[in-house]
Formats: C-alpha cells, structure tokens, sequence
C-alpha cells in the first residue's frame, strides 16, 4: 500500500517539475500525468505549445466521432481509430471536417488555438489526448485514457511523411497530431 501511495504521489508531482519536453520539432508544455487544475486533477493529455494557426492532422485512420464548442477554450475533436481508442484534439480554432467522416492519418482536421488553461489566458497550445472507447468515458478524464507516449509509430513521435506507406503499420501507432516539414508548409494558411 505504501509503494502504491509513493508511486501516485511522484507521478503526480515529478511531471510538473519537470522543464518542457520535445516531441520531434514541438514543445511538450504539459505532459500527460502531471497536474491540472480540472476533472481528476491529473492531465489527460499532451500539451503542445504552438502558436495559434498551426496545422492539426490526424494521428492515424478513423472517424470523426465528435466536434464540440469549448466556448472560449475553442473547439474539440474526437476521432474513433477502431474498437480500442480515439483521439482528442482541443483548443482549436478552426475545424476543417465534419462529425461521421472518415478521416486518412496526416489528414488536414483544423488549425490549432488557445485557451485559458491553468491561469493563462489566451495559452496557444494543442491540447491532444487518447482515449479509452465505451460508454460514459470522458476524454477529459485520466482514467479514461492512455499515455499517448505508448502509442508512438516505432516508439518515437514522429511527424507524418506523405511519401510513406503507413498501411504496414497497424492502426494503433500513431504519428505527431501536428504537420511538420514540408507536408506542414503546405497545409498552412495562405500556404499555395
């Protein structure tokens, strides 16, 4: 029991100790475990801090489950990759697909925004998550969901590449939710 409480207690406070991560060429802001301020007190997700505008694209295929209005936190997204997981994309400020389409890993789903988390007001960030399926699970939640770290195509975050054949790769690896390099160029706005 007393391991257990060790254990819980250094996973809930070595993460907000811890300086900002990288995650291929992004800024981990907030990892997934470490604090927060709402639901279980326990971030669900990764934090990227990016500016307002950036590209968001899916992790890997699937549907779109759900699109939902944060009020002044921006919109979310909630892609269904099978019968194991879904995907979450919050704090966006724009939405660039619809609820019960399917969706191509590295495909164009919105532009990343801000929120007011943690007492930052207008915090320009992708806030990303993966989440268990079933009835009456909460993303938001940490016991509704998976350390994306485990899902990592290759066990490393890596950027989409639009020459790669993925379809080797089974559904549950997953690519940066982020476009990077040339395929993020081009998905930018104004981008010709």
């Amino acid at each position: 029991m007393k391991k257990a409480v060790v254990v819980i207690l250094l996973s809930v406070f070595l993460p907000s100790c811890v300086t900002p991560q990288s995650q291929g060429p992004f800024i981990v802001g907030k990892p997934w475990g470490g604090p927060a301020p709402y639901g279980e007190r326990v971030h669900p997700g990764i934090d990227y801090d990016i500016p307002t505008g950036a590209p968001v694209v899916a992790v890997s295929n699937g549907k779109v489950v759900h699109i939902g209005d944060l009020g002044a936190d921006g919109l979310e997204i909630v892609v269904m990759h099978g019968p194991h997981f879904k995907s979450l994309y919050a704090h966006m400020s724009t939405v660039a697909v619809a609820t019960g389409q399917m969706v191509k890993r590295g495909q164009f789903l919105g532009l990343s925004g801000e929120s007011n988390s943690y007492g930052k007001p207008k915090y320009a960030h992708l806030h990303f998550g993966i989440c268990k399926n079933g009835p009456g699970l909460d993303c938001h939640n940490v016991s509704a969901s998976f350390d994306p770290n485990l899902f990592w195509l290759g066990g490393q975050p890596r950027c989409f590449e639009p020459r790669t054949d993925y379809s080797i790769y089974p559904q549950n690896a997953i690519t940066l939710p982020l476009a990077c390099g040339e395929h993020g160029k081009a998905l930018r706005p104004g981008a010709s």
